[in-house]
């Protein structure tokens, strides 16, 4: 799987004056019921990744796209901490997501945030 680095250091920022958009994502937890969060972004600010942060509880995170934005298909993607098995439990039901998007290998341990993108960055 093909992971991005997110966290205290922004690897790419653009520079935009697009206008600042929000967006309902899912969290998913080891246990428990499915959340709805919402996360504001814009290109040129890093509302996005601070939002992320707060619902993730991590300062620093993964990007990992489950499915590649093709025509009018969105893309989604996966937010989760830095994989670590002797930390935390996997889980299981944002594995068995990765697995139907044909990421076999791929394994998720806390908490997973899906995000869609529906072209450029989201």
């Amino acid at each position: 799987a093909t992971h991005r680095l997110l966290g205290k250091s922004r690897i790419d920022k653009e520079k935009s004056t697009s206008k600042r958009m929000e967006s309902s994502v899912i969290l998913i937890r080891v246990k428990g019921d499915l959340e709805r969060h919402s996360v504001k972004w814009n290109a040129s600010s890093d509302d996005f990744e601070n939002d992320i942060r707060l619902i993730l509880q991590q300062k620093d995170f993964l990007e990992t796209p489950l499915l590649r934005i093709r025509g009018n298909v969105p893309g989604l993607y996966a937010y989760h901490n830095v994989p670590d098995e002797k930390q935390g439990r996997e889980n299981v039901r944002a594995t068995r997501l990765a697995m139907a998007c044909g990421l076999l290998s791929l394994r998720f341990y806390g908490p997973v945030l899906l995000v869609r993108s529906f072209g450029g960055r989201w």
